[in-house]
């Protein structure tokens, strides 16, 4: 038999002096729990798969867009979003994860650690970059490192810095992951360039 009304979340209800239970209409009651059936658990392996994890009929079924993933062995939770087909995660909740920032030629980690950290739908750079002395021309493009794409912005970002002395610098991340500076002044010495300001939106 067919829901005879709905409760205060649309959730189906059956007579209990109507048809016998089991003449209910089970696709009623299938079809609610997915509506309103968005979370799953599993591990971060499972949840790369981009389908349901066992046991169960559902496995192996493919994720959709809303669909929420809590990760059983990192505690973060996730967002699917589905486009042409292809499955995106977006974290929403849970601790930072953390990528690697890799330095090229001259320049390396200063005296405050650079960290690239990813949390709830933000990614920021912070810490101090330095370098071997040079001379830094005003307006020259420098290319300092890069980050994984997987951290980098979806079109190229472009940040107002502080560096030696009054010097201000604009950091550039690129969708590819580059990470470059231009100074507004030249000068002579080792790099001390804050990433504070370098935040944006997770793609």
């Amino acid at each position: 038999m067919a829901s005879e009304s709905t409760g205060t979340k649309g959730q189906p209800y059956f007579a209990s002096g109507g048809a016998p239970a089991i003449d209910v209409d089970p696709s009623a009651v299938a079809d609610y729990a997915a509506l309103v059936g968005n979370t799953v658990a599993g591990t971060a392996t499972q949840r790369a798969a981009n389908v349901l994890p066992g046991p169960g009929v559902w496995a192996g079924k493919p994720v959709w867009t809303g669909l929420v993933w809590s990760e059983t062995d990192t505690n973060l939770l996730w967002l699917c979003v589905v486009t042409g087909g292809t499955p995106s995660w977006f974290q929403i909740a849970g601790k930072p994860v953390t990528g690697t920032i890799t330095f090229s030629g001259i320049y390396a980690a200063g005296g405050v650690a650079p960290t690239l950290t990813s949390q709830s739908g933000r990614v920021a750079l912070d810490g101090i970059v330095t370098s071997t002395t040079a001379t830094f021309n005003a307006g020259t493009t420098y290319t300092l490192g890069s980050i994984p794409t997987a951290f980098a912005p979806a079109a190229q970002q472009n940040f107002a810095c502080v560096t030696n002395g009054s010097a201000l610098a604009t950091i550039a991340v690129t969708a590819a992951g580059g990470i470059t500076m231009a100074t507004n002044t030249t000068f002579t010495g080792s790099l001390l360039l804050s990433l504070a300001n370098c935040t944006w939106k997770a793609k």
